[in-house]
């Protein structure tokens, strides 16, 4: 290891001396001033509290963005589920829809003679002198007065009363202005439907008519008869109730419908069938 020369040995330790006591000597002859002193302790809790401020601050900062973000995430899986509940009314939909034809189909089996035609229903109307469903096909789909109108089940809803070009009227089984001659089944009972009044308003309908020795019992099914342009073997209701008829000549009994026009749809207006001889 080289010897450091004796001359720049005692020249460095000469400039540490000197350095060192310039040091004292500055605190001795410039001490700090009492009153900076004193600011400055004053000062010391207030520069504490703007340090904790500062971090206060990035901290709102960051919860900020963190619930911006957050938003952010809760948007997209809310359009995620409105899509997603889309979706479903729209199987539920075709479900339905299914259902229907399906329905329908086996009416078609069993009356292979009826022409049909599909119609929605887009008013409905109930009150104390007519019950009525408005759908929306007409004339222009060889719709016509007087035309039956069933469910996807093959009951009786009604006979086409009015109609447009792209709308039609039906009178429903409960109307005063649905008429049609019916009969008993199995008892094979004769009698009209014809609603009624005061029927109406309990959602039944009436069957009249009925001669005086035919038996009428609750529970019977009732269907039509196959006259007056009429299919037979569509269900109308069933008998709740039997009586004499205030004139004393013939019975009548009360029905309750087959079909609740009020859930509806949908409907099938019966364009043609084959007359039976």
């Amino acid at each position: 290891m080289p010897s450091i020369p004796p001359k720049k040995g005692a020249a460095a330790l000469l400039a540490a001396v000197l350095l060192s006591g310039a040091v004292t000597a500055g605190q001795i002859w410039f001490p700090i001033h009492p009153l900076t002193n004193l600011v400055g302790m004053a000062a010391s809790p207030f520069r504490a509290l703007g340090s904790r401020l500062t971090g206060a601050v990035e901290g709102v900062f960051f919860a900020v963005s963190d619930y911006d973000e957050l938003s952010r995430h809760v948007a997209e899986l809310e359009g995620q589920i409105a899509e997603m509940e889309g979706q479903v009314r729209q199987a539920e939909e075709i479900r339905r829809e299914n259902d229907r034809l399906r329905s329908l189909l086996g009416v078609q089996r069993r009356h292979t003679d009826l022409v049909l035609e599909p119609a929605n229903i887009t008013a409905r109307s109930l009150s104390g002198w007519s019950s009525t469903l408005t759908l929306s096909k007409g004339t222009d789909h060889n719709i016509q007065t007087g035309d039956p109108v069933i469910s996807q089940y093959g009951e009786l809803v009604g006979i086409v009363g009015e109609c447009g070009t792209r709308w039609a009227t039906v009178n429903t089984v409960l109307d005063p202005g649905c008429t049609v001659s019916v009969t008993t089944s199995p008892g094979g009972t004769a009698g009209v439907l014809r609603g009624d009044f005061a029927q109406m308003g309990e959602g039944c309908t009436c069957m009249e008519d009925i001669a005086l020795d035919g038996a009428v019992e609750p529970g019977e099914t009732v269907c039509t008869a196959g006259s007056e342009g009429f299919p037979s073997g569509l269900e109308v209701g069933e008998v709740a109730e039997s009586g004499i008829a205030p004139s004393g000549t013939c019975r009548f009994a009360v029905l309750t419908p087959a079909v609740d026009w009020r859930e509806l749809e949908q409907v099938f207006v019966v364009l043609d069938f084959e007359q039976e001889d």
